[in-house]
Order: C-alpha cells, then sequence, then structure tokens
C-alpha cells in the first residue's frame, strides 16, 4: 500500500495536485475520474472522449463540468436574483 500511495503522490504532484492522498483516494473510479478529467483539462473534450472511450460525448461532458463548475456558475446566477 505504501508505493501504491508514494506512486500516486508521484503522479499527482506531475499534474499540480499536492493534497494529501489517504488510502481510500486510490479506488479505481477516482483514479479513473482523475485521468479523465486531466486528460479533458489538457486535451479538450474530443481527446478527454477518446481517452476515456466515451461513445457519447455527453458522457465525458460531466468532466467538463467539474472542470469549469458550469452547474455552480449557474446556480450562483439564478440565487442571485431570488
Amino acid at each position: 500500500m505504501k508505493k501504491a500511495l508514494a506512486l500516486g503522490a508521484r503522479l499527482g504532484s506531475a499534474f499540480g495536485i499536492v493534497r494529501r492522498l489517504r488510502t481510500h483516494s486510490l479506488a479505481a473510479t477516482r483514479v479513473r475520474h482523475t485521468a479523465v478529467t486531466e486528460a479533458v483539462r489538457e486535451e479538450g473534450l474530443v481527446g478527454g472522449q477518446k481517452f476515456a472511450r466515451h461513445s457519447d460525448p455527453k458522457i465525458t461532458m460531466v468532466y467538463v463540468d467539474g472542470l469549469e463548475d458550469v452547474a455552480g456558475r449557474v446556480a450562483g446566477k439564478v440565487a442571485a436574483v431570488l
């Protein structure tokens, strides 16, 4: 487990992620989510879609929304009006 945490820390620092890794954060889905998010950040929607092997770009858009927090910005604007 220590080797996995060390590898995760090295990979994280390569992408500028400096938060402390915990054992539960190494679950396969979290690693995949982080990898696809970074692919979208670096290569755009199409590159992220190819990396994730998504057949539908709408699935990859979940990662774009996470990067840009589109839903959060829209919710903030709606809340400001109310």
